[in-house]
């Protein structure tokens, strides 16, 4: 398997299809969230476009250690209680510990070297146009590149 943006956002996409089925998964700019969440009825999974550094250990392949921001969100209304916030924090956080767990499952499973670490989740209440509520997820993933040098 490619350990490319492109491989990784799949393997992303395939996790979350996995889960329990109400989770829709997307990509892009914060600003895209609005017009790509079309289905409102439908929990999101929204990643931003990664960034990353890169070294070179002993053994001459390029390790990329690739910058991953996810949102789990819920449509939300400005109105809205602090109860119904807190409702949606905490299915979110249900949503961001099965995607976690299921994708450190899917990545032990794969044939190559790979570091899943620096996890950090947080809240975000009313963001966006569409007025979103949920979990911020950024973790560090780190993969070494499957380039042929020679």
């Amino acid at each position: 398997m490619s350990k490319g943006e492109t491989a990784i956002r799949e393997l992303f996409n395939a996790v979350v299809d996995n889960l329990d089925g109400h989770l829709g998964f997307d990509f892009g700019v914060d600003p895209d969230m609005n017009i790509f969440n079309e289905e409102k009825i439908l929990d999101l999974v929204w990643m931003l476009p990664m960034t990353y550094t890169g070294s070179f250990p002993e053994n001459m392949k390029l390790f990329k250690n690739y910058s991953v921001v996810l949102y789990f969100c819920r449509q939300d209304h400005v109105d809205s209680s602090n109860d119904k916030r807190r409702d949606i924090i905490e299915s979110m956080d249900k949503n961001v510990e099965q995607f976690l767990i299921a994708l450190k499952f899917a990545l032990d499973n794969l044939a190559y070297d790979h570091t899943f670490d620096t996890i950090r989740v947080e809240p975000f209440f009313a963001a966006t146009t569409d007025v979103l509520t949920g979990k911020a997820v950024s973790f560090n993933l780190i993969v070494q590149d499957d380039f042929e040098y020679c």
